[in-house]
């Protein structure tokens, strides 16, 4: 939804430039994204106690979706929300502080409209988050940290419906932003270097029939912010022209096309 400004013709947006506006003013580690309308958002309700909510970006109005609980009194806690494309659904982190000295963590998704709150995915010894849903709205990314003694970082894909995996892949670093082209077929991930805001961008299928490959390893280091509607250009933050700015970056096939172009510029890195 972020990109439909951005139009298909790479010449045209550069001259054009990008459009920033306001959306909700004094909002806080949201923790969440939006659909693909632009409409709605999901967020942590730190106000509230932690519950998982979803704002209404068009009337400015904020409603509480489920009832984690009053954080930190009842021990459980939500770190971290995403949204379907179509609004309808919620998956988020929960964690589970009751026993003194354990975190246990799980996928859960819920209902926007606070229904059929379930576990999705419980790993033993494991850290995992949702970060994206596929355009379908039927499978989702879940990076798993793996806390457990020599399990590494991995990238899950998985259907919603039953947890069952489509496709994983082993990660060396962190992981900033997850990203899936407008057709599915591809997903875009950033590697955090270490002590640095941004790192080296990836692209695999999301078949798992091929490796990740790098997607951009600029010296400046970039982030990820999304797709062109017509899965066509990569939208990058980057610091290649010396401070951060946003940069359509060709794509076909899971390849870069062509040099990235500069469409805004003055932007902030903790975007």
């Amino acid at each position: 939804a972020r990109l439909n400004a951005l139009g298909a013709n790479l010449s045209a947006t550069a001259a054009s430039g990008m459009t920033v506006r306001l959306l909700w003013d004094n909002a806080h580690n949201m923790e969440g994204n939006v659909s693909t309308d632009g409409r709605w958002l999901s967020f942590i309700d730190w106000d509230g106690g932690g519950d998982v909510a979803i704002r209404d970006l068009v009337n400015g109005t904020s409603r509480r979706v489920n009832d984690a609980g009053d954080w930190p009194k009842s021990k459980f806690s939500v770190e971290m929300t995403t949204l379907s494309p179509d609004g309808k659904q919620i998956a988020y982190q929960w964690s589970d502080y009751r026993v003194a000295g354990r975190f246990d963590y799980a996928i859960r998704v819920v209902g926007a409209d606070g229904k059929g709150d379930r576990t999705l995915y419980q790993p033993e010894g494991g850290d995992p988050a949702p970060y994206a849903w596929l355009p379908d709205g039927k499978r989702i990314a879940v990076v798993d940290y793996g806390k457990a003694k020599g399990k590494p970082t991995q990238l899950l894909l998985m259907n919603v419906s039953d947890g069952k995996f489509i496709s994983r892949a082993t990660i060396n670093g962190g992981v900033q932003e997850v990203v899936f082209s407008p057709d599915g077929r591809w997903v875009a991930y950033s590697v955090t270097r270490e002590a640095a805001w941004s790192g080296e961008l990836f692209i695999a299928s999301t078949g798992g029939s091929e490796a990740p490959r790098k997607l951009s390893a600029h010296p400046a280091g970039e982030r990820l912010l999304g797709w062109s509607p017509d899965g066509g250009y990569v939208l990058i933050l980057s610091e290649r022209s010396g401070s951060p700015g946003a940069w359509l970056l060709p794509v076909a096939d899971g390849n870069v096309t062509g040099e990235a172009v500069l469409v805004k510029s003055g932007l902030s890195s903790r975007i």
